[in-house]
Parts: structure tokens; sequence; C-alpha cells
């Protein structure tokens, strides 16, 4: 009886191994490769960097700052799947909905807000050499942090509003929380929509949004760059196209051009995210967010064609910290 019992207490531990989805170690890489990317922009304006790599940067010759957008890109793949997925097991939509958002709280909010108390304490007390810092000031970006609307609140910092200069503290206090707000946006947007239709007619409502910004001229700051979902629904349809016949032509095209195809075709991507939004005014970042969707979609169909090893998908894999 006993060993009945752990046999089967053996066989259904294992079930359930197996039942969860592998990582894919792609999607990890490429997300550490996000991260790497938004740091060497940041890095240039911090610490003293290479003259050659300054120039490139103030120069205006490439731009790692759409970082941001291929880690929109991978985050939508990775939250549209989950959704997915958690439909598969039947559970309900409000079940479905409220265990995603509890995920998303207690792997974001803990970190965010802790940054936050530290980045409050530093500017009111310690730092004083920034300017255009008080504790009003810097509270008022900690707030919109909070209420996840930071995105919205630095657009209108930098609108030029008669009272954006009384309202707003310098960018260093907190302005970097704008792309986590825009990101717990497009969580709620796409879950919802999710829930409310069918997958076909998503996809279509998607890609007129997509094509719409993809003809805006987004300046740093402005409404549309602050709102941008591209990158982010790109990665959404690539995990709709990962649950069609399409997908496994796709990874057999890729595996047939292995490893020079691949290379070549991600060596495009990149090249797109980091160059087209400084060399192509007006679309130049419509074309960086297809550069990240053909990133997302070659990492995942998780090949191992994503380089960086061990280390960069550990950076991917804690991300969350990191930003």
């Amino acid at each position: 009886m006993i060993n009945r019992t752990f046999t089967i207490v053996i066989v259904k531990n294992s079930a359930n191994k197996l039942m969860q989805p592998v990582k894919n170690q792609d999607i990890e890489r490429l997300r550490g490769v996000a991260i790497i990317a938004v740091f060497l922009q940041h890095v240039n304006y911090r610490i003293p960097v290479a003259p050659g790599f300054g120039r490139l940067l103030d120069d205006h010759i490439i731009l790692f700052a759409t970082g941001v957008d291929l880690f929109l890109a991978v985050s939508g793949f990775v939250v549209a799947r989950s959704l997915l997925d958690s439909f598969g097991t039947g559970a309900t939509k409000p079940q479905v909905l409220k265990a995603f958002f509890a995920r998303r709280f207690f792997r974001l909010i803990p970190s965010a807000w802790l940054w936050l108390a530290i980045s409050f304490v530093l500017y009111t007390f310690i730092i004083k050499s920034v300017p255009n810092v008080e504790p009003r000031t810097v509270l008022n970006g900690v707030i919109a942090a909070l209420l996840n609307i930071s995105n919205l609140f630095w657009y209108y910092c930098h609108s030029g509003a008669s009272t954006a200069a009384s309202m707003c503290a310098h960018g260093d206090t907190n302005s970097y929380y704008w792309s986590l707000s825009l990101e717990e946006q497009l969580y709620l947007l796409v879950a919802l929509a999710v829930c409310l239709f069918p997958i076909r007619k998503l996809a279509a409502i998607f890609a007129a949004i997509i094509v719409v910004q993809f003809f805006l001229d987004r300046p740093s700051f402005g409404l549309a760059w602050s709102l941008r979902t591209d990158s982010f629904l790109l990665g959404v349809m690539i995990c709709f196209l990962r649950r069609t016949p399409y997908a496994s032509a796709f990874d057999s095209l890729l595996c047939r051009i292995r490893p020079t195809g691949a290379i070549v075709l991600m060596a495009v991507g990149f090249s797109a995210v980091i160059v087209a939004p400084v060399q192509m005014p007006v679309i130049g970042m419509g074309v960086a967010a297809i550069g990240c969707g053909l990133l997302v979609l070659i990492a995942s169909a998780n090949l191992n064609l994503v380089p960086g090893g061990q280390l960069i998908a550990w950076i991917g894999s804690r991300s969350y910290p990191f930003t």
C-alpha cells in the first residue's frame, strides 16, 4: 500500500514537471541583450567611456535606447504565452486574470517600490547637485510611478506646459519608470483583450494599430513616443503565430539556414533596432519595432540561435530588478 502510494506520488510529480513549459533560453538571452543595450545608452552619460563609443551615441549614429523596445517585444511574447497557456488549463477567465496579475505584482512591484523609495531618499536628503530637485517635485514623480502613469507624467514634463517646471523634478530622479508604467498598461490592455476577443480578431486589431504607428513621428518623450505599443503588440502577435502551422514552417526554415542564415537575420534585426531610429526620420521607430519583432520571432523557435551563453541568459532572467 505504501509502495503504491509512493509510486503514484512520483508519477504525479513527474507529470507536473512535464506539463511545465520549457524555459526558452533564446528569449532569456534576448531579454538580456535588451537590458545591456539600455545600459550602454545610459552609461555614456554617467561614467567615462571610450571616445569612439561616446561619439557613436553623441553624433546620433546609433541608438541603444531602443533596447526598451526589444524588451517590450519580448514581454509581449512572454505575457501572451502565459495568458494563452493559462486559458488552456480550463481555468475561468477571472481565475486566469487574478493569477496573472498576482504574478506580475510580486515579480515587478517589490523591486520597483524599493528603488522608488531609495531614489526619493537619495534625491531629497543626500544628492544636492542635481538642478530643480526638491521633495515635492521628486514626490510627484514617485506618485506617478506608483500609479503606473509615469510615461504620461514625464510626457507632460517635456511638453513645455507652463506648470511643468514647477511640478517636475530633474529626469535623473525617476523618469526611467516611464517604461515600466507603459509595460504595466500594456499588460492590462492585452490581458483584457485576450479575454474579450477571439485571437483572429485581436490579430487584425493589433496589426492595424501597428501600421498606424509606423507612420507617426515619435520624438523623445512626445505623446506617441510615450504610448508606443508596436513592439509589444508584435511580440503578442508572434505568440499567436506560434499556435499556427506557420510556426513549424518557419522553424524548419531556420534549421535549414542556421547558423549563417540565422546570424544574418539577427544582424539585420538588431541593426534595425539600433540604427533606424536615428537614420530614418519619422518611420525609424516603426522600423525598429519590426526589427524587434524579427528578433523575437527567431528567439521564439528556441533553437539556441541567440548568442550570449549563460551569463546573458542570467541577466535576462533577472531583468526586472536591473530595470
